[in-house]
């Protein structure tokens, strides 16, 4: 399974969530990815914007970290869970 990843522009990121104990990617929904129908990167205007929703995720899900992708597929950003 290859997932495309999304044509970003004008300083747009991409997050993806991934289960922290497993490293399995995780749809929009936090269920595992298994099919190319499964959306599971979310594009933001901004880092800033990418960063509040990546911390609020982690906050509320201590088994989900945010990775969060520049347009040139590189991480820029992780946000974990603390425990």
């Amino acid at each position: 399974m290859k997932r495309k990843f999304p044509d970003l522009k004008n300083g747009q990121v991409a997050l993806i969530r991934v289960d922290y104990n497993t490293g399995i990617v995780l749809d929009e929904n936090f269920k595992y990815a298994t099919s190319d129908e499964q959306i599971v990167f979310t594009v933001f205007d901004s880092i800033d914007s990418a960063l509040i929703v990546a911390q609020g995720i982690v906050k509320e899900r201590i088994d989900v970290e945010c990775s969060i992708f520049n347009e040139s597929n590189q991480i820029i950003n992780v946000v974990r869970p603390t425990r």
